[in-house]
């Protein structure tokens, strides 16, 4: 009976032991912060993010987290400054300040203050800071317009901008030219699928210097901005797109100094039309 009531006493005892309390243990704030964070930067970043000091911390440009022995630095990418390009081989680059530039805020210099011009063929005017030329028809007539500037050895370059268009659609420079009325000089032209030619208009008669030939200098359609440029000394003539050189040729049919102006010619759209922005002249050195 001793016995029974010693090993009730036992039993009891070592019941109410596995009732004892545990030891409550209370995290680190710090420790349970940066596991959160190391949580949230593992998991797919779906909004924008933002970065929350651990208690007792500061944020800095580079931070060190430490969980475990595992140390972990986050250090954030340097933005990337693009650096604009310059082409060298562009005579706008080296030629300085052009003798001439008209920004075509009025026509005067091409005889068009105030009022337009237009025949069968083609409607010319000035109006908004550009020199507005129409072709009227699609038969591949030239029609020009030119000022009093008569320069020789020069670089000559305009800015034109292409309404709607297509195929054979040119336009372009003229350089060289001999008065107002006869039509000759030297014609630069582009046409809208992104073609160059040169194109002789002599005592001698007219032919193409340059057949039309494909550039990927030339930005083709419409709705394009492109610049014309020709580099003109003695005989040597150098075709320019945006700066960049197409070709080079000798000719000796028009070597003294001429007018200067734009021309137009339709060959595929109705009313096809360009803007010419901007014309200017240098002297070669």
């Amino acid at each position: 009976m001793k016995r029974m009531l010693i090993s009730s006493i036992v039993c009891m005892l070592l019941l109410a032991g596995c009732n004892l309390p545990f030891r409550r243990v209370t995290p680190d704030p710090r420790v349970v912060a940066t596991l959160v964070q190391m949580t949230l930067t593992a998991a797919p970043n779906t909004q924008p993010s933002m970065m929350v000091p651990s208690p007792g911390e500061t944020t800095s440009p580079t931070q060190t987290n430490t969980v475990v022995g595992v140390t972990e630095t986050l250090t954030p990418t340097p933005t990337e400054t693009p650096t604009p390009t310059v082409n060298p081989d562009d005579p706008r680059t080296y030629l300085g300040a052009p003798v001439w530039l008209n920004p075509l805020d009025n026509g005067s210099a091409f005889g068009l203050d105030g009022v337009g011009y237009r025949d069968d063929q083609n409607e010319i005017y000035v109006s908004g800071g550009s020199m507005v030329l129409t072709a009227l028809t699609t038969s591949g007539y030239r029609g020009w317009r030119l000022c009093s500037q008569r320069p020789k050895d020069t670089y000559l370059e305009a800015k034109f901008q292409t309404q709607s268009c297509g195929g054979n659609d040119t336009y372009g420079i003229v350089l060289r030219a001999n008065d107002y009325g006869s039509g000759q000089g030297y014609y630069i032209g582009f046409t809208c699928d992104g073609r160059y030619n040169l194109f002789k208009w002599s005592d001698s008669g007219n032919q193409f210097l340059i057949n039309s030939t494909t550039s990927p200098q030339i930005l083709a359609g419409s709705n394009q901005v492109n610049r014309i440029g020709v580099w003109a000394n003695g005989t040597q003539l150098r075709l320019y797109a945006n700066g960049k050189m197409l070709q080079e040729i000798e000719d000796s049919s028009i070597t003294s100094a001429g007018y200067i102006g734009a021309f137009i010619a339709g060959g595929t759209t109705p009313g096809f039309t360009v803007r010419m922005d901007e014309i200017a002249y240098w002297n070669l050195p």
